[in-house]
């Protein structure tokens, strides 16, 4: 039996339009007027949140005229001109309106097709969907996502600003609102980790560094994603490339705005695509590789070993030091005994994950390449070992005083 097909429009920003035989679902659309909806067949919208980048009034008496639509909409009737305008729509929209506010689920199903909606919350407003539609599983992130969307130099000025107006107030270091950041970021995705994913749409912010591509490593660590787009981008869809150029392993299964010859479908905005079938690159077999939990612990030392570390997963450490022009393990010390710094603290928070001095970490990580190592901030390296699920990493910090310290990784 054939499989059915199953349509994609990328709608700009973080719109989609996904149009399946039996139903039609419709992902955080801005721009509803350009739409050429079928009236015969059931009509799902789904909002993310209330944010103008992903909302639009109009979407929501859209569905006032479609004669079988549902609305899903991420909201937590925080917000008092919202709730005004809810409470003076006509009751037969409003009976339409499904909420969600944090981690909750609902069960749509039709004579026609079963539909299973998922809610994740988000790390800014409303929610993430999972959704399960006759056996397909579909994932829209709307904004969730790694929020370290505040600079350094932004960061310090917030803080002068707080002690000049409270002096003696206790203010988190610029680290500790990164990892807080990353602690609500992995807490919030955790519901996804191990579910296989045929299609996600996932956030690739160009406006915080490095920020879209911790999230979507995040997702696809955590996930096993078999197809994915990148959404989020504020017209900017050159960074699309740009992305890829640096980071090529996120090519072989992406459908996005791109002209590389790597991904797996290039497409336009507003132009239909078909989401399953196989793409610009026909002969390649999708293959997919299990993911496995271990947890890394650094053991608490002093001095030099306050400094953070970087663990390292997913790339080889020969392959990682071929990439970034380094030879050899460790730093050279210059003639005042310091390390000579061999690679940038962005390029390692582009591919490890950072852990402080006595602290533990759980880490996801791909059958495809089991190994980890960790990396100093200087770029001195630690032995790279094989890891299995459920191992317990140990991290020593070795050397020092005289020599260049160095961190070392047994299994427990």
């Amino acid at each position: 039996m054939n499989e059915k097909k199953i349509y994609g429009t990328y709608l700009g920003q973080s719109g989609f339009l996904i149009e399946h035989p039996d139903v039609t679902l419709l992902f955080d659309c801005t721009e509803p007027e350009k739409l050429k909806l079928s009236y015969d067949k059931p009509l799902r919208i789904f909002i993310s949140h209330i944010h103008a980048d992903h909302f639009k009034s109009a979407v929501l008496y859209m569905a006032s005229s479609h004669p079988d639509a549902e609305v899903y909409l991420g909201y937590d009737h925080s917000v008092d001109s919202f709730n005004r305008m809810i409470k003076e729509m006509p009751y037969a929209l409003t009976e339409k309106i499904h909420f969600f506010d944090g981690e909750q689920s609902l069960k749509a199903n039709a004579a026609s097709y079963t539909l299973e909606i998922s809610t994740l919350r988000s790390t800014d407003l409303g929610v993430a969907f999972l959704i399960c539609l006759d056996g397909k599983t579909y994932f829209h992130a709307g904004d969730l996502f790694l929020m370290q969307t505040i600079t350094q130099e932004k960061y310090q000025k917030l803080t002068e600003e707080t002690l000049a107006q409270h002096p003696g107030a206790k203010v988190q270091t610029y680290e500790d609102y990164l990892e807080d950041c990353d602690r609500e970021f992995r807490l919030y995705t955790e519901r996804l980790s191990g579910v296989s994913i045929d299609y996600a749409m996932l956030p690739l912010d160009p406006r915080y560094d490095d920020v879209g591509y911790k999230t979507v490593r995040r997702y696809m660590n955590v996930a096993q994603i078999k197809r994915w787009s990148p959404m989020h981008l504020w017209g900017n869809y050159e960074f699309v490339d740009q992305f890829l150029e640096e980071r090529p392993r996120y090519a072989s299964n992406m459908i996005g705005p791109s002209k590389r010859n790597d991904v797996l479908l290039k497409i336009r905005i507003w132009e239909k695509y078909e989401i399953f079938g196989k793409g610009t690159r026909a002969e390649t077999k999708e293959q997919t590789f299990k993911t496995f939990r271990v947890t890394v612990t650094r053991k608490k030392k002093f001095a030099g070993a306050l400094m953070p570390y970087w663990i390292i997963t997913g790339i080889r450490k020969e392959e990682f030091a071929a990439k970034y022009h380094i030879q050899g393990d460790l730093c050279q010390n210059d003639r005042y005994g310091r390390p000579v710094p061999r690679i940038t603290i962005e390029n390692l928070d582009k591919e490890g994950i950072r852990i402080e001095n006595g602290k533990s970490r759980e880490i996801i990580c791909s059958e495809k390449k089991p190994t980890i190592f960790v990396s100093t901030m200087d770029g001195s390296f630690s032995n790279e070992i094989l890891i299995k699920d459920g191992d317990q990493i140990l991290i020593d910090t070795k050397g020092g005083f005289t020599k260049v310290s160095f961190p070392e990784v047994t299994v427990q």
